[in-house]
């Protein structure tokens, strides 16, 4: 019976080490798949956020984009008419000093005018 026994042992022991083999092997491949789709699903999840984040920074830039043009539209505006400001005060500079020029002018022709009618009034004067 020892022998018997023993064999028996043996065959349970290879039975059960077999068994649990068989299992941890299930468990293995259970493990395996559920980290494989906890990855996929990880992996989906990332993606889709990404997406969501490029998707909302595109609409925020745009928006700013479209400030940027409206700002820069109002700065060539006002631009244009500081430049036009600028122009106007060059020629009303101009203007003055060539007044200024041609009031002399008109003062010394007034003078010499005077000068002769008074040198034409003066002998008739006498």
């Amino acid at each position: 019976m020892d022998a018997e026994l023993k064999e028996y042992l043996d065959a349970f022991a290879q039975r059960t080490f077999k068994e649990m083999d068989d299992r941890f092997k299930e468990m293995d491949d259970r493990f395996t798949s559920f980290a494989q789709r906890v990855f996929r699903e990880m992996d989906d999840r990332f993606t889709s956020f990404a997406q969501h984040i490029l998707h909302e920074m595109d609409m925020r830039f745009t928006a700013v984009d479209k400030r940027l043009e409206s700002i820069d539209a109002r700065l060539k505006l006002q631009a244009g008419l500081i430049q036009s400001g600028a122009r106007a005060i060059a020629r009303l500079s101009e203007y003055s000093e060539s007044s200024e020029s041609r009031y002399v002018d008109l003062l010394a022709k007034f003078d010499n005018l005077e000068r002769r009618v008074t040198k034409l009034e003066s002998p008739r004067q006498q």
